[in-house]
């Protein structure tokens, strides 16, 4: 999986960036919805941060969509997700 630099979700483009600093709150990453940012500690091992990515798009998607799942549903569904996407990395190149 590569990361992109941007990604839209709801319509609103995030600006990704690599950010140590959030490790230093105790977060592998975090997302703002005020400057449309989603921030991964870039110094743990590559998975980590792929699944990072995948929790902060749930976590946008929860929000701009009222789903209204809890942090717990969106950790559950962000590893259910990350395995499917490991074990079937060409789901969604186009053919």
């Amino acid at each position: 999986m590569k990361i992109p630099r941007k990604v839209k979700i709801a319509g609103q483009t995030y600006a990704v960036k690599s950010d140590r600093a959030v490790g230093d709150f105790g977060y592998l990453g975090r997302i703002s919805f005020q400057t449309l940012e989603i921030q991964i500690d870039g110094s743990v091992v590559t998975e980590r941060q792929e699944q990072t990515f995948l929790h902060e798009i749930l976590e946008a998607i929860n929000k701009e969509y009222d789903v209204e799942l809890t942090h717990h549903q969106i950790e559950q569904l962000e590893g259910a997700l990350y395995q499917v996407v490991k074990d079937n990395p060409t789901i969604f190149q186009r053919s």
